[in-house]
């Protein structure tokens, strides 16, 4: 068992997987329980619905008689005969999902009496609520007799698909229970728990309910077993141009009709196949279940690993809901739980490659700035201490005792002193700092060196004090005050003559800097970025930086190399040429060679006279063992001179810079150095001739 976390350690925790997992299962949340989700949760139902197997049919079958539309308006005496004749069939209910026309008062009691017989009554919609309508009303009914209604009403579709059916409505004065509600109540079944709306069980059936033609009835061409111990649904056909309900199933143009869709309301009901599915709290829950075993996976599963669970978290998903939905009429809310998952899992792989790329890039940014630090110093535009940079320069180059420089101030027309050498800041006694007065007015207009009288407190009588302004393109940068020694009068005139150069070079590195620093400022603006939309903080800048720094030094690195006065040439250890020097090119173009077309071997072979086997072995030496050889140049010498070829292995100094990756060996090069060592040679005789003649 670990050490326990302490209260303070507890609160320095980020938790950063908590709060984006919280963060989501809210969000998914919200959009379920906004109904925002119900597109795609619908579109995966109505597809089960129509692949799933049919079940077995329940022990009470429902019969549904369909007849024209015109059937509304026949008399009396055909309803009273309709009635006897299916009382006769012993059915167990006869359930009208209409009104007919022309009916009395005693029709609806010859009904109610018979006890088997219901009428379905449409509800007319007031207001906005389609929950609460009133009832049409009926003359000579009395309150007693209502239980021989059920209300119906058109269903209401959702996305174009009608999978809907509300028990009961409710008015300001009573609940009036729907058509299958009340005929389901009257075969026993228990009606009170069922939920104010449900969604019909449309699995498996397409052309399932049995269905005959009120002709065929009434002209007796059915046998009594058709209908025996049925509950039989009577409705009418609507007219022209109704097309019927789009439900789930609906596979052709016609859609069902409300006779149909009342029987699948009342089948359901009678299988008690209503739809269950999780509440708002539960499903919460199972939200943050689904993420807190996505966070413990995503600790020990590598990215290829999380692509292979996540395809099969989703098939299991949908597998799972499917059967929930087949064996238990359970609706697994598995669009919020795929969207969850795979919005989390989405947010932590972005995560995790932001992670990893600020990783890789902080390394090379670490790298490189250690390795700008070490060989290169800060440029003058960067660095925050530059004027120290300057007085640097100067005091290496010029025979000053002492000196102050003078910066403008941004929008005015005085300077202020910020650094000096060998005095103090406060050693200027001239305290008006305005340059538009003498005497910074008067090393303006002459744009030189002036000598000044009382610039310097307690200024020595063996020192001269000058002002020299810093300007360029025709802004005041600065001033520069110093002083000379009076013992160098005779050469003030060159040594004034150079501070006026160092002035107006100073003068445009300080115009330079501020022109950058304003164009920094721009650049790294907020409003800048936001108008270019651009992000805070570009990788691809810095590495921009890194690479010109990469540039900058290997021109250098080239500028010393050509510089030589030695002639040099740099092989690889494959003995192919790198480099060549300006002197070595030439020196070999003398001979007739091209330093570019000849591997090391031939070069050593063409100007020492030696044999390839003698420089094979020598070479060997170099970069087998590391030695340095030396042999003598015997070809195209001028007259009294010797050159010596000296051939060295170059070797990192420090093998934790060597990389491997892209030097597979530790030899960086083989370099060639050609030496005239004919003064030596001459010293030497001289040397041996003294001597001789000492003796």
């Amino acid at each position: 068992m670990g050490p326990a976390i302490s209260q303070t350690q507890f609160k320095l925790y980020r938790f950063f997987g908590l709060y984006l997992g919280a963060s989501v299962c809210l969000l998914v949340w919200l959009l379920s329980i906004s109904d925002l989700l119900d597109l795609p949760s619908n579109g995966i139902y109505d597809l089960l619905s129509r692949n799933l197997p049919e079940r077995q049919r329940i022990e009470d079958p429902i019969l549904l008689v369909e007849a024209a539309y015109h059937y509304r308006f026949r008399d009396e005496k055909f309803w009273f005969e309709l009635l006897e004749t299916l009382l006769a069939k012993n059915v167990h209910q006869i359930i009208f999902t209409f009104l007919p026309q022309n009916v009395s008062a005693s029709f609806y009691r010859y009904a109610a009496d018979n006890g088997r017989t219901l009428f379905g009554r449409s509800a007319i919609v007031e207001g906005d609520d389609p929950g609460k309508p009133d009832l049409v009303t009926f003359q000579d009914i009395s309150l007693e007799d209502q239980q021989i209604f059920g209300a119906i009403q058109i269903p209401q579709e959702v996305h174009g698909i009608n999978r809907e059916y509300r028990t009961h409505f409710d008015s300001e004065n009573h609940s009036f229970p729907s058509l299958a509600t009340v005929a389901a109540s009257r075969m026993g079944k228990r009606v009170e728990d069922l939920p104010t709306q449900f969604r019909i069980d449309f699995i498996g059936q397409p052309d399932r309910t049995p269905t005959v033609a009120i002709d065929d009835l009434i002209a007796g061409r059915l046998i009594d077993q058709v209908f025996e111990k049925k509950i039989v649904l009577i409705g009418l056909v609507p007219p022209y141009p109704f097309q019927g309900y789009d439900t789930p199933n609906s596979i052709s143009a016609s859609g069902v009709t409300p006779l149909e869709y009342q029987g699948l309301a009342l089948q359901t009901i009678m299988s008690e196949r209503i739809l269950h599915t999780f509440g708002n709290v539960t499903l919460l829950a199972c939200l943050f279940i689904v993420i807190l075993l996505n966070l413990t996976a995503h600790q020990y599963l590598g990215a290829f690993s999380h692509v292979f669970v996540s395809v099969l978290f989703i098939g299991s998903m949908i597998v799972l809901n499917a059967a929930s939905l087949y064996f238990y009429k359970f609706w697994v809310p598995v669009v919020e739980i795929i969207a969850a998952y795979i919005l989390f899992q989405t947010l932590l792989a972005f995560r995790d490659n932001r992670l990893r790329n600020r990783l890789a890039l902080q390394i090379i940014l670490d790298q490189s700035f250690k390795r700008r630090e070490q060989v290169m110093p800060k440029s003058f535009f960067r660095s925050p201490d530059y004027w120290s940079l300057v007085v640097n320069m100067v005091n290496q180059t010029l025979n000053l005792k002492r000196f102050i420089f003078l910066e403008t101030v941004e929008g005015d027309h005085r300077v202020k002193e910020v650094i000096s050498l060998n005095c103090s800041l406060d050693d200027i006694k001239e305290r008006r700092r305005d340059y538009h007065r003498t005497p910074y007015k008067t090393a303006l207009e002459q744009n030189r060196s002036i000598p000044v009288n009382q610039f310097f407190t307690q200024l020595p009588e063996t020192e001269d004090s000058y002002l020299v302004p810093l300007n360029f393109a025709g802004q005041v940068q600065g001033f520069w005050a110093f002083t000379v020694d009076v013992s160098v009068e005779k050469q003030i005139d060159v040594l004034l003559a150079a501070v006026n150069n160092f002035a107006v070079e100073i003068g445009e590195m300080l115009f330079r800097r501020k022109r950058w620093v304003s164009q920094s400022r721009w650049y790294e603006h907020p409003m800048r970025k936001i108008l270019d939309m651009e992000k805070q903080n570009e990788p691809y800048r810095e590495v921009s930086r890194i690479l010109a720094f990469l540039v900058r030094r290997l021109s250098i690195l080239e500028s010393v190399f050509s510089a030589l006065d030695t002639a040099t040439i740099l092989y690889n250890p494959f003995g192919v040429v790198i480099q060549s020097n300006t002197k070595m090119i030439g020196l070999l173009k003398s001979h007739g060679l091209n330093a570019y077309e000849l591997s090391a071997l031939d070069l050593a072979v063409q100007i020492t006279g030696s044999t390839q086997e003698q420089i094979r072995k020598l070479l060997g030496k170099v970069v087998i063992n590391y030695e340095s050889v030396q042999l003598p140049i015997t070809a195209g010498q001028e007259k009294n001179q010797t050159l010596m070829l000296r051939i060295r292995p170059l070797v990192a100094a420090n093998e934790d810079d060597d990389d491997l990756r892209l030097q597979p060996i530790e030899l960086n090069g083989i370099l060639f150095e050609i030496n005239d060592v004919s003064s030596l040679v001459e010293i030497n005789r001289v040397r041996e001739s003294l001597f001789s003649h000492s003796l």
